[in-house]
């Protein structure tokens, strides 16, 4: 299964969340004060949706993709190639979970974010929609944990310092797209253009 890093940030389905709690609670920033509280997490009040990392939300690059991004030898690939793999299926039910739970725009799921709603939560329903945002948000949470783990193994035993310091680069650079990106969205409305 090959997934694609896309360099815009594809903001949580809790715009769905922001949508119907604005049209409960007008004028108020997501809609209701308060709120979730901790970490800047998924929530209400004057905080906005979490960003998710795109690797974390994708998943890692493609082996070919990676190796010829850090220059990595054969070896070094037939390594990632297997550990990625390793970590595509042990997080899969943790991706069709975020998918059951935020379905975006065009059956996008999770990673499309978007303001459709979901079937059997009605709009105004604000504790079903903290409820489904404390799930998320520990999914989301269990998949950054695994995606540390993966990055660690990287680090210490597959990479060496040079390739290494470019991926962090690499990450950090996609983490950043991702904010503007999220920036943009909640300063215009608009998500940003894909190419």
């Amino acid at each position: 299964m090959e997934f694609q890093v896309r360099p815009h940030v594809v903001v949580l389905a809790f715009t769905v969340i922001a949508t119907a709690a604005e049209a409960q609670y007008p004028g108020r920033p997501g809609g209701v004060r308060g709120g979730m509280g901790g970490r800047g997490r998924i929530g209400f009040g004057d905080r906005r949706p979490r960003v998710i990392d795109p690797v974390v939300r994708d998943g890692p690059l493609s082996p070919d993709a990676f190796a010829r991004l850090f220059e990595l030898s054969d070896s070094q690939t037939v390594v990632y190639a297997s550990r990625r793999d390793s970590l595509l299926g042990e997080t899969q039910p943790v991706r069709d979970s975020l998918n059951e739970l935020a379905p975006g725009p065009e059956g996008g799921g999770w990673r499309g974010g978007g303001r459709t709603g979901r079937p059997g939560v009605r709009r105004g329903n604000i504790g079903d929609m903290q409820e489904r945002a404390r799930q998320i948000d520990g999914l989301l949470d269990e998949l950054e944990q695994k995606q540390k783990t993966f990055d660690q193994g990287l680090k210490e035993s597959l990479l060496t310092k040079p390739q290494w310091k470019r991926y962090e680069r690499w990450r950090k650079e996609r983490l950043k797209e991702a904010k503007e990106d999220a920036d943009q969205y909640y300063s215009t409305g608009q998500r940003p253009q894909t190419g």
